[in-house]
């Protein structure tokens, strides 16, 4: 893994020229924590540094501002998501493709289901910085374009009615995987889930 050099200001001295070493994917992830629990509005530039273990001088060299630093965190949580959504897009039918976003959305791992609440709450959370909230609308815009791809496909197909609205379709169906994916982490029982996602099917 990549690591990255750079000078640490506020560490105590020592020979000149040394370079501070530290691994990108360790920083980042103690970035995701704070944002997390604070938010990105909440979460302050010392406390990102603090946790990150970096002084402020080496965050911003590193990441340019917060808002390139929350971009990382956002990439990280997108690359975890991605083997999931190739997965269900590449289902047999549209059925199967809605049935594997559903049902997996209650069993995601925590990892990944966590990243899914907080980008979440990053949208529907109070005020925040116009691009940071645009970036991620853009990506969760992007991931259901690619459902309505899968679907206009299964229309070409004759698996979905020429009629169907593909999408109207993708919209509902990413909200529903949301609401499922909420539901979970509030420990609502399996089973009244998996009736909401037959619901949903039968529709």
């Amino acid at each position: 893994m990549p690591v990255a050099h750079m000078e640490d200001v506020g560490a105590a001295p020592r020979p000149r020229g040394r370079p501070r070493s530290f691994d990108p994917a360790d920083v980042v992830s103690a970035a995701r924590r704070i944002f997390w629990t604070k938010g990105y509005e909440g979460a302050s530039i010392e406390e990102l540094s603090s946790a990150m273990g970096i002084s402020r001088p080496s965050l911003y060299a590193a990441f340019g501002s917060k808002e390139g630093l929350f971009n990382m965190v956002v990439d990280e949580i997108e690359a975890e998501n991605f083997s999931y959504m190739r997965r269900a897009l590449e289902q047999k039918s549209a059925r199967d493709v809605a049935a594997y976003m559903l049902r997996g959305a209650i069993g995601l791992p925590d990892g990944v289901a966590r990243g899914c609440l907080e980008l979440i709450g990053c949208v529907a959370g109070g005020p925040q910085d116009i691009s940071v909230r645009a970036n991620i609308v853009d990506r969760n815009a992007a991931a259901r374009r690619a459902l309505a791809l899968r679907l206009e496909q299964a229309k070409r197909e004759g698996d979905l009615p020429e009629v169907c609205d593909a999408q109207s379709i993708s919209s509902w169906l990413f909200a529903v995987m949301q609401g499922l994916i909420v539901q979970a982490a509030c420990h609502v029982e399996r089973s009244t889930l998996l009736r909401i996602v037959d619901l949903t099917l039968a529709s």
